[in-house]
This record gives C-alpha cells, sequence and structure tokens, in this order.
C-alpha cells in the first residue's frame, strides 16, 4: 500500500546534520526519506538520531534516547518497531503500541555526535543543515554531499555557510572548565555536555545561559595570542527580567551588554586579547525575574590574524 506523505517535519541525523523531510517508511533496519530537496533517499537506520512529527515541535524538550514524545501526556520510552501509513509503534514495557502521527511530537533514536564536523557546515532558511564542501558559482551554492551527491541550492534559500579551518573553534569543542549555572548544549554529549536542539532551527548549537551565573573555557595555545568570539545573541524564550552580559580573558572584562526580554537578536562580534581562559558571566540587571538568561547561537572564536 501506498504510504502516505505528511508522516514527518524533520530528521535528525547522528553527525548533527537536519534535513527538512518526512520520513516515508521505517522497516528492516532502513529509512526511507523524501525531501523537496533531494527527493527520496534511503538510509540506514543507525543514522537517524531523531523524528520530529509536529511542525510546533520543540526539539529542546526530546532528548532522552529510544523514547517516544506525545503532543499531550507524559514521554514513553521504548524501541520503535515500524513507522508507515502515518503510523508508529514501539516496543514499550506496557507491550507494543501503536500511534498515529499525528499524535506524536518526535521519537528519540540515539544521541548525536557532539563535534564540529570537519567540513563545511551549511544551515538553510528552513532550518536543514547539511555537511560537505561547498562552492558558490552563478548566484548559487553548492554542496557536495556525501550521500546527497552534488546538491545545488539558490544563495536565497542559504542562511549561512562555516567553512572549517583551524583557526575556528566551536564552543562547543572546547575545553569547559567550570561552569556554575548555565549549560552548553550543541549536537551531542561531550564534557558533561547534554544534547539539546536548537527549537527555532537557526542554529547548529546553542549555549544557553540563565542568570546568575558564569561559564569558563580554557582557549588553546594557538588561540591564546588574540581571537574574536562571534554569535548570534538574543534573549532566552519567556525571559521574565533583565539581565547583564560580561565577557572577560582572564581578569579582562572586554564586553557587555544588557539584554531585555524583547531585545533583537545582535550579531555578537567581540575582539578577545591574549589570554587562555574565556568567561561569560550572566548577572540578574535590577529587579529579579525567573526566568532570565541568553542564547548565544553557533557560539565560536576565531584566532586573530598575525
Amino acid at each position: 500500500a501506498p504510504v502516505s506523505m505528511g508522516t514527518s517535519k524533520l530528521v535528525g541525523l547522528t553527525n548533527g546534520e537536519r534535513w527538512r523531510a518526512v520520513v516515508r517508511n521505517i522497516a528492516g533496519g532502513k529509512a526511507i526519506i523524501h525531501a523537496s530537496l533531494f527527493g527520496d533517499k534511503e538510509l540506514p537506520l543507525n543514522r537517524l538520531a531523531m523524528v520530529a512529527f509536529s511542525s510546533a515541535a520543540s526539539p529542546t524538550q526530546a532528548t532522552q534516547p529510544q523514547t517516544l514524545y506525545r503532543i499531550t501526556g507524559r514521554p514513553i520510552p521504548g524501541e520503535l518497531m515500524w513507522l508507515r501509513d502515518g503510523e508508529v509503534a514501539i516496543s514499550s514495557p506496557l507491550g507494543v503500541l501503536n500511534f498515529k502521527t499525528t499524535d506524536v511530537q518526535a521519537y528519540v533514536f540515539r544521541r548525536v555526535n557532539a563535534l564540529t564536523p570537519k567540513v563545511d557546515v551549511t544551515t538553510l532558511i528552513d532550518g536543514s543543515i547539511l555537511h560537505g564542501p561547498t562552492r558558490i558559482a552563478e548566484g548559487k551554492l553548492t554542496v557536495n554531499h556525501p550521500d546527497l551527491g552534488s546538491v545545488t541550492l539558490p544563495l536565497a534559500a542559504v542562511r549561512s555557510v562555516v567553512r572549517q579551518t583551524p583557526n575556528v573553534l566551536f564552543l562547543s569543542d572546547a575545553n569547559m572548565k567550570e561552569s556554575t549555572v548555565g549549560t552548553l548544549v550543541g549536537a551531542g554529549s561531550t564534557n558533561g555536555v547534554k544534547f539539546v536542539d536548537d527549537a527555532t532551527l537557526a542554529s547548529r548549537q546553542l549555549l544557553k545561559l540563565t542568570a546568575p551565573g558564569t561559564t569558563t573555557f580554557r582557549l588553546p595555545n594557538s588561540m591564546s595570542n588574540g581571537a574574536a568570539l562571534r554569535a548570534e545573541l538574543k534573549p532566552i524564550r519567556h525571559a521574565n527580567g533583565d539581565v547583564a552580559l560580561n565577557i572577560r580573558v582572564g581578569d579582562e572584562l572586554v564586553a557587555e551588554r544588557t539584554i531585555k526580554p524583547n531585545s533583537a537578536n545582535e550579531s555578537l562580534n567581540v575582539a578577545l586579547p591574549a589570554g587562555k581562559q574565556l568567561s561569560i558571566e550572566l548577572k540578574f540587571a535590577g529587579r529579579p525575574g525567573l526566568p532570565s538568561g541568553v542564547l548565544l547561537g553557533d557560539p565560536y572564536v576565531i584566532k586573530s590574524p598575525q
């Protein structure tokens, strides 16, 4: 029987990629995925990290492996048995349970690899993320993808391209010395880092800080002679108070910002002097309100040219 479309809205892969796509079928250890970007593609099931079925789903809340997240009701642990014809079945402690995909928020297979890939990372306006070498010609971007082959995109569909070089260090790959509050969240789990996806699909990884607290990173020797911190800065959702953001290298204050709950997004670009320790501090600005905090989208440090 033909499999109905619309059975999923987003597919997350174990390498940190996200595809705006639908899963036509999951059976026999394989998944058939369809997207307007590349048509049908068959992948081994062990490549999938998560499938979101609701366009309103917040992947930040779906993190536990081998767990089905319903739109209403508690998550249910269990191994996915199959997905077809708009229904999903899991083997749970209560036995085999069937659900209509319209009642399911997401299913998480496994955690995502934490480290930033050593290839170009292309983020699209629709939230998709593709890994692979890129080139621009005649107003279009071409991604040489290991699974999808050559994917050509209009530049209007591209949000950003990050080309990996030895001069760039994503904070999710950095050595987190300590964190008194606030958790670095990115594509996976490393150095005590928990995976949380960006529910807005605007970033590959997030540094989420809540007031009050400080998160400190050790900078590698290659970047200890001067660099710049870059990120997309915005308040957390449902923030209830103003916060002061202070960035330090060692004991030197190098940048400060006040972020209100309704503050617009800001492209942060902060020059960092020589030093081996980067600290990001968040304090209440005025009357404390909970929750209060900020998100740094795709935060990275780039080495200053010599």
